[in-house]
C-alpha cells in the first residue's frame, strides 16, 4: 500500500515538473506584463536608425568610390597582360563631388523625420507623477500632440534644396583657385576677374541674405568666444553677487552703455567677417584638393606589364570559375593593380569628405549675419523687451548650429575618425 502510494506521488511530481519544463512559457505567459505596443514601435525604429548610421555617414564617400571602381574595373576588363590604361572616362569633378551631396539629402531628411518623431513620442509617452495638488491640476488640463508632418520630405522642397546644394558645390569648383593656389588661374595677359570669380564673389559674399533652412546648417565658435570674452568681466563680477536683481542690473548697465554696445557690435562683426572669409577659403581649398585628386586619377597610367599577377590576363577570354565566381586571372590582377591606385583614391575621397563637412554648414556668412540680427537692438535685449522673442532665438539657434558644425569640421579628432572610416571602406573592398 505504502509502495503504491509512493509511486503515485512520485509520478504526479514528475508529471508536474515535466509539464513545467516542456512548456514553461505557456505556464507563465499570463504572469509577464508586456509593454504597450507603441513601445515596440519606438524600440524597433531606434534600432533601425542605429543600423543606418554608418550608411548615412558614409553614403557620399561610398557613391564616389563606386564610380571610381566601376571605371577601373571596366578598363581592366578590356585589357591584356601587357596593356597600359588610364581612368580617362572617369566622371568629371562636378558629378563626383556634387551629385552624392544631392542624393544624400533624401536620406538625411528621412532620418531627421524619424528622429523627430521618436523624440516627440519619447517625451509624450513619459509618465509624470504629480508631487502635489498644483502639479496634479496641471496634468488634468495638459494637452499633448505629436507633429507628424513631413514637410522636409516634400519632393518640391527636396528638389529646391538639391538645386541650391548643387549650385553652391559647382560654384566652389569654379572659384577655388585663389583660395587653393593663392592666385587666380587665367591667361597671363587677361585683365580683370573671370566670370567664375565674379559669380563666386556674388554667390558667397559677406552680406546679409536669406538664411538656409536649419536642417542644412552646421556650427560656430569664434563669434561666441568674442561675445563671451567681451562681457566676461561683468559676468564674473556679477556671479559674486547673491541677489538676482543686482546681477540683472549689472548686465543691464553693461548692455545699456552706448560704448559697450558699439564695441560689442564692432569687434564681433570684424572677427565674424574674418572668420567667414576663413571658413569659405577653407571650403574652397578642400574643393581644390578633390578636383586635383580627380585629375590625377584620370591621368595616372597603370602599366599591367610591370605587374606579375596580370601576365595571364586576357580581356577577350574571361571564363568564370566552376563555382560561378569571376575569372581568377582578372581577380588577381585587379587586386594588385588597384593597390597602385588606392593611395590616390584614399586622398581624393578624404578631401571630398572634408569638403562635405564644411559645405554642410551652409553659407559661411551665416554666423556673422545671425550675430548682426541678434545684436541689432542691444537695448531691447538688456531690458528683455524683445518684440518677437521667437525670431530672436531662431537667429541664435542658427548661429549656434553653424558654430557647432564648423567646430566639428575643423576638429582633428573628428577628421581622424572620418578618415579612418574611409580607410576601412576603401581597404575592405
Amino acid at each position: 500500500m505504502a509502495s503504491s502510494w509512493r509511486r503515485r506521488f512520485l509520478s504526479t511530481v514528475f508529471c508536474f515538473i515535466a509539464a513545467q519544463c516542456l512548456d514553461p512559457f505557456e505556464a507563465r505567459a499570463d504572469d509577464i506584463p508586456l509593454p504597450k505596443a507603441y513601445v515596440a514601435l519606438i524600440a524597433s525604429t531606434k534600432a533601425l536608425l542605429a543600423s543606418s548610421d554608418e550608411f548615412s555617414d558614409m553614403q557620399r564617400t561610398t557613391e564616389r568610390l563606386k564610380v571610381i571602381r566601376i571605371e577601373f574595373a571596366t578598363k581592366l576588363r578590356a585589357a591584356a597582360g601587357t596593356s597600359k590604361f588610364q581612368l580617362n572616362g572617369l566622371s568629371d569633378e562636378r558629378k563626383l563631388l556634387c551629385d552624392p551631396r544631392v542624393s544624400r539629402l533624401t536620406t538625411l531628411a528621412q532620418s531627421n523625420y524619424l528622429k523627430s518623431l521618436l523624440s516627440q513620442l519619447d517625451e509624450t509617452s513619459k509618465q509624470t507623477k504629480p508631487d502635489g495638488l498644483l502639479s496634479a491640476v496641471k496634468l488634468l488640463f495638459a494637452k499633448y500632440s505629436i507633429d507628424g508632418s513631413a514637410k522636409a520630405l516634400d519632393p518640391a522642397m527636396l528638389s529646391a534644396l538639391g538645386d541650391r546644394t548643387r549650385g553652391r558645390c559647382e560654384q566652389d569648383i569654379k572659384g577655388f583657385d585663389v583660395a587653393y593656389y593663392g592666385i587666380e588661374i587665367k591667361p597671363t595677359l587677361a585683365a580683370g576677374p573671370t566670370e567664375s570669380t565674379k559669380e563666386a564673389e556674388s554667390t558667397e559674399s559677406i552680406k546679409e541674405e536669406s538664411f538656409p533652412g536649419l536642417a542644412a546648417l552646421g556650427p560656430l565658435g569664434v563669434l561666441i568666444d568674442t561675445f563671451l570674452s567681451t562681457i566676461e568681466p561683468v559676468i564674473i563680477g556679477a556671479a559674486a553677487i547673491v541677489d538676482e536683481a543686482k546681477r540683472e542690473q549689472a548686465v543691464q548697465e553693461f548692455l545699456n552703455s552706448p560704448t559697450n554696445q558699439a564695441n560689442l557690435k564692432k569687434y564681433g562683426e570684424q572677427i565674424g567677417a574674418a572668420a567667414s572669409r576663413f571658413n569659405w577659403d577653407k571650403r574652397l581649398e578642400r574643393a581644390g584638393q578633390f578636383v586635383e585628386g580627380v585629375r590625377l586619377l584620370q591621368t595616372n597610367e597603370i602599366d599591367l606589364s610591370k605587374i606579375d599577377e596580370c601576365k595571364n590576363l586576357n580581356g577577350a577570354s574571361l571564363p568564370r570559375a566552376d563555382s560561378g565566381a569571376p575569372n581568377a586571372a582578372f581577380m588577381l590582377c585587379w587586386k594588385k593593380a588597384w593597390a597602385q591606385l588606392e593611395p590616390l583614391v584614399l586622398s581624393t575621397l578624404k578631401a571630398g569628405a572634408d569638403y562635405d563637412q564644411l559645405a554642410d554648414a551652409g553659407d559661411s556668412a551665416t554666423a556673422l549675419n545671425g550675430f548682426k540680427k541678434v545684436t541689432s537692438d542691444l537695448s531691447a535685449i538688456s531690458n528683455n523687451a524683445i518684440t518677437d522673442p521667437a525670431v530672436l532665438w531662431s537667429f541664435v539657434t542658427q548661429v549656434l548650429t553653424f558654430a557647432t558644425t564648423v567646430q566639428t569640421a575643423f576638429s582633428q579628432e573628428n577628421r581622424d575618425k572620418l578618415h579612418k572610416a574611409i580607410d576601412a571602406v576603401v581597404k575592405s573592398q
